[in-house]
């Protein structure tokens, strides 16, 4: 007896071969639906899995550049401290 995974088996394009012109019946309708519905939730996952992907990268990159705007912000005022003293220390 061969062991075969039900996820591969589910991957097989599966139906049936008839003779002359014939109407599918309710089981095969269903099997249909059943292998739509696992073709769309399959798709629906790899755009799910490139959405948290790409949400990772922009958060990553919001947080560098908001601590790289703080960091700017920092200095700005540290320059203009040390021009307040540099004015206070002129002679007038």
């Amino acid at each position: 007896m061969a062991f075969i995974p039900h996820r591969e088996t589910s991957r097989i394009n599966w139906g049936k071969e008839v003779e002359g012109k014939s109407n599918p019946d309710r089981d095969d309708i269903k099997m249909g639906c059943l292998l739509r519905i696992a073709d769309a939730t399959e798709a629906m996952a790899t755009s799910h899995v490139q959405l948290q992907a790409s949400l990772d990268y922009y958060k990553r990159a919001y947080n560098g550049e908001s601590e790289s705007c703080r960091r700017l912000a920092r200095q700005v005022n540290s320059l203009r401290g040390v021009i307040t003293k540099l004015k206070n220390k002129a002679p007038k």
